[in-house]
């Protein structure tokens, strides 16, 4: 389970957005991982990224989502949905995609701006990273910057390699 005790004290900033969907996730029992750039950064040699993408139990999102409306702002996309903390410059992502949910079991513990969090297992973040390389709708962009994050992941870890399909190698 993922927690919201860390080095932080969470009466310093009660309007921070990860302390908010931290407290409504523990409030509705509700496991998830870390996907994305935070992520592949524990893995792999650091890059700047800035939000926090995540998948959260599709079983018990709806009741999380109801928690956050009226403190945090709320975007549907057609993939994902952003959560901007009033006021701040702060944006979390929730992706919706039913094949991330397989993630969460795997995941493992490990501290992420302060905070201990469940994070997707390098395995599950470089399949992540090919069906984005893999996805013609997406833009180019973003399909070759899943290519960069997929080389920073196996060469940070070689043993990955043999996961790669030949048709998004990086």
């Amino acid at each position: 389970m993922n927690s919201i005790r860390g080095k932080r004290n969470l009466t310093d900033r009660r309007d921070d957005l990860l302390m908010i969907f931290l407290g409504a996730t523990e409030e509705h029992s509700a496991r998830f991982c870390v996907i994305g750039g935070q992520a592949l950064n524990l893995y792999a040699k650091p890059v700047l990224t800035t939000g926090l993408d995540l998948v959260v139990e599709a079983g018990r999102w709806p009741k999380v989502r109801e928690a956050l409306e009226g403190r945090v702002t709320i975007v549907e996309h057609s993939d994902c949905v952003e959560i901007h903390g009033q006021g701040s410059g702060q944006r979390l992502r929730v992706w919706t995609d039913p094949r991330l949910q397989d993630f969460i079991p795997r995941a493992r513990l490990r501290t992420i701006r302060g905070f201990k969090m469940c994070v997707a297992a390098p395995e599950d973040l470089l399949q992540s990273q090919v069906w984005i390389a893999q996805d013609e709708s997406r833009p180019e962009t973003e399909r070759q910057r899943a290519r960069g994050n997929m080389e920073r992941l196996v060469r940070a870890m070689p043993e990955l390699e043999t996961l790669l399909p030949q048709d998004v190698a990086p």
